[in-house]
């Protein structure tokens, strides 16, 4: 049974400060890793933080965490010390902003008014 973890990574000794991820060495190899982790239902989803220039947050499910930090340590950002992984949290997610809802009473209210 897989489990959903959450890794955050931080700038590894190669990543280029000031420069965006597109323009970081190594930068087509990651994101054809990442696209392959994507396709095989590995990598749920992930992406940069803005406000945090290199670092990323990834959601993968997984067996056990070992088998997150295996995984990511085949990317070439990762073996090339672009980016590395600072940690990994099995992740309990409880809300799906993706599923249906009821909507809260006061902008149903409105919506019937209009």
């Amino acid at each position: 049974m897989k489990t959903v973890f959450l890794a955050l990574c931080t700038p590894g000794k190669h990543w280029v400060a000031g420069q965006p991820m597109q323009e970081q060495p190594f930068w087509a190899a990651h994101a054809s890793f990442m696209h392959a982790l994507f396709e095989s239902g590995h990598l749920l989803f992930g992406g940069p933080l803005p406000e945090a220039p290199g670092r990323f947050v990834l959601v993968v499910a997984a067996a056990e965490r070992s088998d997150v930090f295996a995984l990511l340590c085949q990317d070439p950002w990762t073996s090339n010390e672009v980016m590395k992984v600072e940690a990994v949290h099995a992740w309990e997610w409880t809300m799906n902003m993706g599923a249906q809802r009821s909507k809260p009473r006061a902008v149903a209210k409105r919506a019937a008014s209009n």
